[in-house]
């Protein structure tokens, strides 16, 4: 479910109800249709009435716009001092709302500016663009004015964001030595660290240079358009929807030259062409200000764009030198092929380079024979040298990102992952299939959280250690750790990262993490069976692998693996083994994240020396490597001993999702769509028809939509939202086999027997004859036998395919038509290039739906508006409710209707005054019930009240809840510290007989932060609350703000502020009190028992910032050492209160009055 689901609570007299909505807003680009329809009309006359009282009134804007309102609301030519239009209109992608505008001059007699635009993005530049001293209204104010005649059309949903923002502009200054750009597309918003260190290099140099992060422009032009102008989805030629975060780390081939399958109709790559807009920007700003040397930052997925901006600024000014570095030029023997428009190459490293050679460029200078340095200057003899590194990595300064203020690097739904460095390069660098063997290095712990608070100090919360091995010194990210704790930072942050398997990190290790905050940390496991343990050169065995992920999993830490497959020398049974390890393991793996495919990568032992690995190259590796510099296309190799190919990588892949998956085991959404495929044969690529499958009617994907939701995942997003939410593993029931499918009669081939009806392979008439050979391939031939076609692989083609075990051989193919088989053929070499991912886009393709926003590892749930909607304001927020619910939403359910949920149990014996109290309205009885909860908890009286003690304490708890703190809340407001807010009374609805009282998210959950002295800071709802100890919440409530002693703020540094202002961080972690109550538990290491409640069976113990309840009958149970989210009866929460009362509700065995009213 997406968070513009929402659920109001809506209040007529003493009666309260609830009734679900949508959260929307006013899209002009939706509303108006050019169409000079009627409701284009009734809008512009609405706006035409407004804009008539405005003082000395201009339109601004697009021509288009312009035109179209003074047609139909002529009189405004008599009341407007002028009009200005675009001064780029003929530059301008028409329409297209990542384009930029200029504007001319405004008239002297200018007051009041009236933005004639229906485009999102230029609405926000012309805003920065204008004048402070001029009133700025725009087409957003028709939904204020009168939104009664805005057709639904003009309503879009919309979920939580971060506009508007100051998204900086494409700009670059005259006279500059160095223009350095960082074309889309990166990882999300994730400040790139590269870029802030390349900064630091330079500012030690004379060169003037510029930054301009053209990927976060890019990055927020386009999703400001997509939530404003687009309803949410952006469709190209062909089409082709792009995903809602194009951005995400799953589709980095939507931004590669071809697009992984991404182009339209005119076989260009049309994301590429979407962001154009964008990228002439650039061109003709790079243009204008002549910079002498142009640097690109380029990795895989922004190669496409810098190379179009690098040819589009050298087509103008041919003098410019083009130096680029990053990612994509970290090998010397790949070099310049890489990127051949440049004119020099940093290669790795650059802090020691980039300095001395632009500094050379900028005086006019070409280097040549540089170390660390590739140039078509170099002379033809010349043998590259590396360039020196800086060992001390405390030497180098941290980024800080100052081309532009650090608040724009967060996701449009304001969820920031922030990157950080302690380490460079990997310490093991032995892992037979990986190109990276970097020396390592790592940070001194009070070098790396000086950072770390700089970081926070600027509202950064939640961080990735941006590195291949975080615990390549277990003993140094200790003391990173004591560093962190001992400057109150672990209070701070949520920490995530990547790290190999250890025999160094033992369960101390993982409770010092756990102790800094780290929540969630993947394993770069790889290999799950012993023997691919020792092929891989991994390090470390099965036994230390269950160890390190048990003592992490119990610590509190998220755990996530990844499985490299299809090394040479792999077995059948090795995969077994490895299902088998994960399967032992999986109380302790929250997710299998990756199941990569081995690609043969450039730097890698398998491309240094193939022969001594069984592999086998289609032509001699001198002509290969030439061919392909980076990596070997899947279908160019194959290994031998045993015979391993693409097919059979891409076969053992769906062997382990599957058993996986038939086990309960979590694989992750991106894997569902292969699950479905095989499982209900849609993909005869897949699963030919051979073997057992199921049917349709007999399997159920395990999780569904609730499993889809935690997908959202790039790196640190999807662990981070599991691990505060570990629950029970999903157990299916054993698949049960369906029927073979019936074999096809080979085509042109007549029946000899038409009679007879349709039967199975072998087909009649065909069983007995020879293998017949049909054509030979590049990489195999295709035998026709017995009804089926096999495709037989080059390198076994001796293979007897009349044998019975032949079609077992792992890499030959078996189909029931040449064509199934020649499709599989190709692409079982395309996924294996595209990492697994190639199968589901082609799927998505066929049926439509690629590159949609619920492709695989995205699938958002669409919200759709009522047909005809009811347009409620409440604050600055528009809520779509269903007209037909709010004819009557009070009647839906009657009292009646309430009060016979309890007439069994009216029938025990109930004391007058309960009866009594069961008579009240159900909303004064739930405000009873909270009172009395919170009064109790004050008394530190847990148990049952009897009549007597029931009449005198609702006296009792209404002076307080009603008296006394709305006094005490006053007084500190007056003294402007903040805490509490009176209780709404609600918003009135125009025409109707009651008000909203509350607005909350459906299914909102609160997140636990981290823990303050006396408070548990949680976010909940687009909000931050600091909520004290022993208070009752609910969450859903919509009242958090009345709460006694509650603190509410827009931001995590407002309301930690807050909280130091009370003093709330001098509470001290402390043991029960003789009432049996903690008065400060905060973050404990060890579980603190705050109270045992016999009569219910539980006891109340605080531990690492929750509240457990723990029933007496699961025994004795050691908290550090057994994960107990899975046992039954076990309850958690940040509010002792409510954990407490949950106890009370499930232990009464009274009426249903008295346990609404006391539980």
């Amino acid at each position: 479910m997406t968070d513009t689901a929402v659920v109001l609570t809506l209040k007529k007299g003493h009666a309260t109800t609830k009734v679900e909505g949508t959260r929307v807003i006013f899209s002009p680009h939706q509303c108006f249709a050019f169409d000079n329809g009627q409701d284009d009309v009734a809008c512009l006359h609405a706006l035409g009435a407004h804009l008539m009282t405005l003082p000395g009134l201009a339109l601004v804007g697009s021509k288009r716009f312009v035109d179209y309102l003074l047609q139909h609301v002529p009189d405004l030519n008599a009341r407007i001092v002028g009009t200005v239009l675009y001064d780029n209109s003929p530059e301008l992608h028409q329409p297209h709302g990542l384009a930029s505008i200029r504007l001319g001059a405004l008239p002297n007699e200018t007051q009041t500016v009236f933005l004639c635009e229906t485009l999102a993005v230029p609405r926000m530049q012309m805003a920065r663009q204008l004048p402070r001293s001029v009133t700025i209204v725009d087409l957003m104010i028709l939904a204020d004015v009168e939104p009664e005649v805005i057709p639904a059309r003009g309503w879009t949903p919309l979920p939580r964001n971060i506009y508007p923002i100051d998204i900086p502009e494409i700009q670059f200054r005259k006279d500059l030595d160095v223009a350095i750009v960082d074309c889309p597309s990166r990882n999300l918003s994730l400040m790139p660290n590269g870029l802030g260190y390349l900064n630091n290099a330079l500012k030690k140099t004379a060169v003037s240079f510029q930054i301009v992060d053209l990927d976060i422009i890019s990055y927020h032009r386009f999703h400001v358009h997509r939530l404003f102008d687009m309803g949410g989805r952006i469709t190209l030629p062909g089409d082709l929807v792009l995903p809602e975060d194009p951005w995400q780390a799953e589709h980095y081939d939507l931004w590669t030259a071809t697009g992984g399958g991404a182009s339209g109709p005119t076989g260009r790559n049309e994301v590429l062409e979407f962001f154009r807009p964008v990228i002439d920007e650039a061109i003709a700003a790079l243009v204008a200000a002549r910079p002498k040397v142009l640097g690109l930052s380029i990795q895989g997925c922004n190669e496409a764009a810098a190379r179009e901006v690098a040819l589009g600024v050298k087509a103008k000014l041919p003098d410019i030198m083009i130096v680029v570095g990053g990612f994509s030029c970290y090998n010397a023997d790949v070099g310049r092929r890489a990127f051949p428009e440049c004119d020099y190459m940093c290669i790795g490293e650059a802090d020691l380079t980039a300095g001395p050679l632009l500094e050379a460029l900028a005086k006019g200078e070409r280097p040549f024979n540089q170390p660390g340095v590739l140039s078509r200057f170099d002379t033809p003899d010349y043998s590259y040298l590396p360039a020196p590194m800086i060992h001390n990595l405390d030497q180098i300064e941290f980024p800080k990102y100052e081309w532009c203020d650090l608040s724009v690097y967060r996701n449009f739904n304001d969820y920031q992952l922030t990157p950080i460095i302690a380490s460079r390069g990997c310490r093991w660098s032995r892992c037979t299939f990986c190109a990276e063997r970097f020396y390592w290095r790592i940070r001194t712990k009070e070098n790396f959280v000086d950072e770390l608070e700089w970081l926070v100090g600027r509202g950064c919360h939640l961080f990735m250690f941006n590195e291949s091995d975080l615990g390549g010194m277990p003993e140094r990210v200790m003391e990173i750790c004591d560093e962190i704790i001992r400057r109150g930072l672990h209070r701070k942050v949520k920490l995530t990262g990547q790290l190999r398997v250890n025999k160094k990190q033992n369960r101390a290790f993982f409770e010092k993490l756990r102790e800094a905050n780290f929540v969630a940390l993947r394993f770069g496991i790889d290999a799950f069976s012993e023997r691919t343990l020792r092929l891989q050169m991994k390090g470390y065995t099965v036994d230390m692998i269950t160890q390190n992920l048990k003592d992490c999993w119990e610590v509190g830490i998220f755990t996530e693996v990844n499985w490299v497959i299809g090394v040479p020398g792999e077995t059948d049974q090795d995969v077994e083994e490895g299902i088998e390890l994960i399967l032992k393991n999986r109380h302790y793996i929250g997710r299998l994240a990756n199941i990569n495919p081995l690609i043969l990568v450039n730097g890698s032992v398998y491309w240094i020396d193939p022969a001594s690995h069984d592999i086998v190259l289609k032509e001699p590796k001198e002509i290969m490597y030439e061919k392909y510099p980076r990596a070997l296309p899947a279908d160019q190799w194959h290994s031998i001993d045993p015979y391993i190919d693409a097919q059979v990588r891409k076969e053992r892949f769906e062997r382990i999702v599957l058993a996986l998956h038939d086990a309960g085991f979590n694989v992750g959404a991106w894997a569902n769509r292969v699950i479905e495929d095989v499982k209900f044969n849609r993909d005869k690529a897949r699963t030919g028809t051979s073997g057992t499958s199921i049917s349709a009617g007999e399997f159920e994907i395990a999780g569904g939509k609730d499993r889809d939701a935690e997908s959202n995942d790039i790196e640190g997003q999807a662990a981070l939202e599991a691990s505060s939410q570990r629950g029970p593993l999903a157990v299916l029931e054993p698949s049960r086999p369906a029927k073979l499918l019936p074999m096809l009669q080979e085509a042109g081939k007549p029946s000899e027997d038409s009679a007879k009806p349709a039967a199975e392979p072998p087909l009649f008439g065909i069983a007995g004859l020879a293998p017949r050979m049909v054509r030979k391939m590049d990489t195999h031939t295709i035998i026709f036998h017995n009804g089926w076609y096999y495709g037989i692989p080059a390198a076994l083609s001796s293979v007897d395919i009349t044998s019975p075990e032949a079609s077992a051989i792992p890499g030959i193919l078996r189909h029931p038509t040449e064509e199934d088989l020649i499709v599989a053929i190709e692409e079982s070499a395309r996924w294996a290039n595209s990492r697994g991912h190639y199968d589901d886009q082609k799927k998505q393709r066929e049926s439509g739906s690629y590159m949609r926003v619920d492709s695989v590892g995205e699938r958002s749930e669409s919200i759709e508006i009522p047909r005809k909607p009811r347009i409620l304001r409440v604050g600055k927020m528009h809520i779509a409710v269903d007209q037909e619910v709010l004819k009557d939403p009070f009647g839906r359910k009657s009292s009646i209707e309430r009060r016979s949920r309890g007439e069994e149990a009216g029938k025990r014996n109930v004391s007058v005054w309960r009866r009594m109290v069961e008579l009240l309205p159900e909303s004064f009885e739930g405000e009873l019930r909270r009172l009395i909860r919170q009064e109790r908890f004050n008394r530190g009286n847990g148990g049952h009240l009897n009549d007597l003690q029931l009449a005198c304490m609702l006296p009792h708890a209404v002076v307080v809840a009603y008296v006394k703190e709305p006094l005490k809340r006053a007084m500190r407001l007056v003294a402007r510290r903040g805490v509490g807010n009176e209780t709404p009374i609600g918003v009135p609805v125009k025409g109707e007989n009651f008000s909203i009282l509350s607005v909350v998210t459906k299914n909102a959950q609160p997140e636990l932060l981290w823990t303050i002295g006396n408070y548990n800071l949680v976010k909940f709802d687009g909000m931050f609350y600091g909520v004290p100890h022993g208070a009752y919440v609910e969450w859903d409530s919509g009242l958090l703000s009345s709460i006694p002693g509650m603190l509410v703020g827009d931001t995590i540094a407002e309301v930690d502020g807050l909280i130091r202002k009370l003093g709330g961080e001098s509470g001290k972690v402390s043991a029960a009190t003789s009432d049996g109550r903690s008065h400060a538990s905060g973050f404990t290491k060890s579980p603190v028992l705050l109270r045992t409640m016999p009569e219910e069976g539980y006891d109340v113990i605080s531990y690492e910032g929750w509240i457990y309840g723990m029933p007496h009958a699961l025994g004795p149970i050691d908290l550090t050492e057994i994960d107990v989210l899975e046992m039954p009866g076990v309850i958690r929460d940040v509010s002792r209160d409510a954990v407490e009362n949950e106890i009370l509700a499930l232990g009464h065995n009274n009426v249903r009055s008295c346990s609404a009213v006391e539980a």
